[in-house]
């Protein structure tokens, strides 16, 4: 159930908080100690339209507010009071998430309530799983929160793992906890209502990954097939106790995006015969514990040029020499592009080439190079002189977030045809999805 938090502080601010967020919550929580006086809480209690959390912190107002009849009264751990409504007994850590939750929770659960609620602030993706694994694992009432970005993801997959309370706010602007997520967002991108403890869990993991529409794409299609999809943000250092640790929660597949794409292979235990050919995946699906690394990128890219004129015989120009570049280039070499990767450390296009059986240069080379197709497979949004994009030339870009680059904008100005990176990204996406639902 979705509760949503009203920050107020005025009465009339929670007027219109209550108002925007009536249709997409179950419960409204009033945060006591963010509003002036008792007299403000008690009449922002009578205009609720829906059952109240009462948060108090304040031991003096804890026997008036119970007389009000909330739904709940959530109580600091500490706090041996008993009133005559149901409790909720909660534990915040606003600095870090301990290492030892089980003590926690212990120490918790010390006092009855109906359900307890540990709050803490996740420092690293590794921290939100723990969450999870320890609500996932109890047989009391027990919801988890993750504060901060990278706890994100803990309030999203609540109910797969059995929270019965997610914190909301009324929108992205209003929130009274960092890393509280807009109740609309939970309702129309993660389909909320709609999850339970046999949804199944894929997410993409990267570093970032804020930039991704990855989640919008995929549960379009998985609210029809009990599947969730998240975004996780992990460091190259997480990888090697991230992987068996989600897979331990159940995630069933995931999508790798940047700097993973290569790095990842020395964790997974089978690849695709591309991908291993490639040297770098872009999708894992996991089977029975076993991870199985494959590519989508490779066909993805190519399938949204080739909507657009054939490779075979063209002067193909990779600008980067990542995960992505290493894809495209296997796949244009194989559809008989004359394909020239470049790059801003020459030394690692020219390993990657050498590699593929191409060409490889610095990014300084483009300016003798006729080329037919330019792909930008950099994060930045124009990584070439403007006066190196040719009139007449096919100019590809894969960057998602923005949509139109610079380097896609002064493409258009010089006359060439432009693909952007939404084309190869809903190619690649729906490969990705047929491995894991097939």
């Amino acid at each position: 159930m979705i509760c949503v938090s009203l920050p107020g502080p005025t009465l009339e601010d929670l007027k219109k908080q209550i108002k925007e967020a009536q249709n997409t919550a179950d419960f409204f929580e009033l945060r006591c100690d963010l509003y002036p006086d008792l007299e403000t809480i008690q009449r922002a209690f009578k205009l609720c339209s829906l059952p109240v959390i009462l948060t108090c912190r304040r031991l003096e107002w804890i026997p008036l507010l119970a007389e009000l009849g909330p739904e709940y009264m959530d109580l600091d751990h500490t706090v041996p009071f008993q009133v005559d409504c149901k409790i909720i007994r909660s534990y915040h850590n606003y600095d870090e998430t301990p290492q030892d939750l089980d003590s926690v929770l212990s120490n918790l659960t010390q006092y009855p309530a109906d359900i307890y609620k540990i709050a803490t602030q996740s420092t690293s993706i590794l921290d939100s799983l723990r969450l999870l694994k320890l609500a996932q694992s109890t047989s009391v009432p027990l919801t988890v929160v993750g504060m901060g970005e990278l706890g994100e993801c803990t309030r999203i997959m609540a109910p797969v793992f059995g929270c019965p309370i997610v914190y909301a706010s009324p929108n992205s602007q209003q929130t009274t906890a960092p890393g509280q997520i807009p109740a609309e967002t939970l309702v129309k991108t993660y389909y909320h209502h709609q999850l339970n403890q046999e949804t199944q869990l894929y997410g993409l993991i990267g570093d970032p990954v804020a930039q991704s529409i990855g989640h919008i794409y995929h549960n379009n299609y998985m609210k029809d097939h009990n599947a969730l999809y998240v975004r996780l943000r992990v460091t190259e250092e997480e990888l090697a106790e991230f992987l068996p640790l989600a897979t331990n929660l159940g995630f069933c597949g995931f999508s790798v995006t940047m700097p993973h794409k290569e790095n990842i292979l020395s964790f997974l235990h089978q690849l695709d015969s591309k991908a291993h050919s490639i040297g770098a995946v872009n999708t894992i699906a996991v089977k029975e514990t076993q991870l199985m690394g494959m590519n989508t990128d490779a066909d993805g890219a190519l399938d949204a040029l080739e909507a657009v004129t054939p490779v075979e015989g063209k002067t193909l120009v990779l600008l980067g020499a990542g995960g992505s570049s290493r894809a495209i280039a296997f796949e244009a070499i194989r559809r008989g592009a004359r394909v020239m990767i470049l790059n801003r450390t020459p030394e690692k296009a020219i390993k990657l080439a050498n590699h593929l059986g191409c060409c490889g240069g610095s990014l300084g080379d483009l300016e003798k190079i006729s080329y037919d197709i330019l792909i930008n497979t950099t994060p930045h949004s124009c990584p070439i002189d403007h006066d190196q994009l040719k009139p007449n030339s096919l100019v590809m870009d894969l960057s998602i977030t923005p949509r139109e680059t610079v380097f896609l904008k002064v493409a258009q100005q010089k006359a060439a045809t432009t693909v952007d990176g939404h084309a190869m990204f809903e190619k690649q996406a729906a490969a990705q999805r047929d491995i894991w639902f097939s």
